[in-house]
């Protein structure tokens, strides 16, 4: 008679505990990981689907399966000191990881950055940030890059500066023509790198990807039609096509990109300014004027016009005669000034910082002036009916007009120190009876700036990082009643030079030669004196 072996309670209850600490070893694992996979699924897919509900349900209920076999662990686990610390540790990550969430959420939903660069490269400039909130419709960017050009980045930049500063104004996209060429043949595109700006029927070309070229194409959409600036030639004025340091050719780039249209002016020829000249511009001349020149300039001045005159010291040709009805004049001797208010401590080159209140002069950057006269200018009640006289640029009260030729030197009892003006702009009213009876002051005006110097807008200044260049723009913005325009233009690229007035220079030299040397040692001989 055969028997069977019946297993004991014992066996069966080890077989059993066996079995439920597997199962719930198995639930442990596999519930954290279901849960991280379907977390890493949103992620991806940012989409809360059946995939990631099946996961992360799976994973709730294997942990759930993991508590309930043995909650008296589970318990004793969440209390002991090393799971508070832990705990501790896991909640103060996961605040952290919310923060940088919500950090990220509001970056995205507000485009935002800080430019810690010295001269603000990464900034857009007042006049584009002027430009692009004023304009009258939308405006679309349509930018072609393959994606593998290295430009696109720092473009994609810019532009995002672009719509974030112009109110909604602005959109961009980018398209890449070897994917979409229908649409790049819609455009007429020929070459990558190509920026359309497209506002209502009208478009602009762009192919640079500078701030400037961008708020060039934005003003000549605005403004179709440019104005036109004429420079007189004939008398061997500064040139606006050559290249030496004496010559005009990186202030005509710059007109041009302030939608200035550049040409020359032979009043010898032509026998009067012609009709379309909005700003007429008399730089250094050499040679003297015909009668019938003057005559020509003084009809322009008269009927409204709008002039620049630039000046030299010491040179045969005094500009003078073109203004002297209105009492203005340019010295025939060039101006001192301190040391400490100059560029590299020469006194025949004054730096200028601070500027008498004009809409020229807004926050204008520090200037210079190489080699420049006076410009006197009458004052109160000297002032002609109807004419506005206001000072541009002015010296420290330390500065001088140089009256020896052959040395630079303050001669007490000759020479006069006090404020000297470099630049006047004057508003002449044609009709003043009729503009004080027009509410809207709608009288025709002449308008004309003044420089006592023709190199600071040189070739060999615009190497210098002063803001010469924007002086001028906006002088001639000013002139063309283009006041709107009037800012600091878009940078050019930065030079790295660092310019310093001779106070600048001598605080530096002092503070690393002498006072920082003095401060450690003031500082030993108190430690010194207290341990002694």
């Amino acid at each position: 008679m055969s028997t069977k072996s019946v297993p004991s309670k014992g066996v069966a209850a080890k077989r059993s505990r066996i079995s439920l600490d597997t199962l719930r070893s198995v639930a442990g694992f596999l519930g954290p990981v279901l849960i991280l996979a379907a977390i890493g699924y949103w992620l991806v897919n940012s989409a809360f689907d059946t995939p990631m509900r099946l996961l992360l349900a799976g994973g709730i209920l294997l942990i759930g399966v993991y508590v309930a076999i043995d909650p008296e662990d589970v318990w004793s686990r969440l209390t002991a000191r090393s799971s508070i610390y832990g705990g501790n540790t896991l909640v103060i990550a996961l605040a952290v990881l919310a923060i940088l969430g919500l950090l990220n959420v509001l970056g995205q939903r507000r485009h935002e950055r800080w430019d810690l660069t010295l001269n603000k490269t990464f900034t857009l400039s007042d006049q584009t940030t002027q430009i692009a909130g004023s304009l009258p419709q939308p405006v679309k960017m349509i930018s072609f890059y393959s994606d593998q050009d290295s430009r696109r980045n720092d473009v994609q930049d810019l532009l995002r500066e672009y719509e974030t500063r112009s109110n909604g104004k602005i959109t961009y996209e980018f398209i890449d023509p070897e994917a979409r060429p229908s649409v790049a043949q819609q455009y007429q595109i020929k070459e990558f790198g190509t920026t359309i700006l497209a506002m209502g029927d009208q478009q602009q070309r762009v192919t640079g990807t500078r701030e400037s070229d961008f708020t060039t194409g934005l003003l000549k959409l605005v403004n179709p039609s440019q104005k036109k600036i004429y420079f007189t030639t004939g008398h061997n004025e500064r040139r606006i096509d050559a290249f030496d340091d004496r010559a005009y050719s990186q202030l005509k780039t710059s007109l041009e990109s302030d939608n200035f249209q550049v040409d020359t002016l032979n009043l010898f020829a032509t026998g009067q300014v012609p009709a379309d000249a909005s700003v007429v511009v008399i730089a250094d001349p050499r040679s003297p004027f015909f009668d019938e020149e003057k005559l020509a300039i003084s009809l322009y001045l008269d009927q409204g016009g709008h002039l620049l005159l630039l000046g030299e010291p010491r040179q045969p040709v005094n500009l003078s005669e073109f203004v002297a009805k209105w009492n203005i004049s340019i010295g025939n001797d060039p101006v001192a000034e301190d040391p400490r208010f100059t560029l590299g401590g020469d006194p025949l080159t004054p730096a200028v910082v601070k500027y008498p209140v004009h809409k020229i002069t807004e926050q204008l950057p520090a200037t210079v002036y190489p080699f420049t006269a006076a410009v006197t200018y009458p004052k109160g009640s000297d002032v002609p009916r109807g004419t506005s006289i206001t000072s541009l640029v002015e010296t420290s009260p330390n500065s001088w007009v140089e009256t020896d030729q052959n040395q630079v030197r303050f001669d007490e009892g000759v020479e006069t120190r006090g404020v000297v003006s470099l630049a006047v702009a004057t508003e002449v009213t044609l009709n003043p009876d009729a503009s004080t009876t027009d509410p809207d002051n709608k009288s025709p005006k002449a308008r004309f700036v003044v420089f006592g110097d023709a190199d600071f807008v040189s070739n060999a200044a615009f190497r210098l990082p002063v803001g010469n260049r924007d002086l001028f723009l906006n002088s001639a913005n000013w002139v063309a009643e283009s006041e709107e325009l009037i800012s600091i233009r878009p940078k050019p690229n930065d030079q790295r030079q660092v310019f310093l007035t001779g106070a600048q220079q001598n605080l530096v030299f002092f503070s690393t030669t002498l006072f920082l040397p003095l401060i450690v040692f003031a500082g030993g001989l108190i430690v010194w004196w207290t341990r002694r």
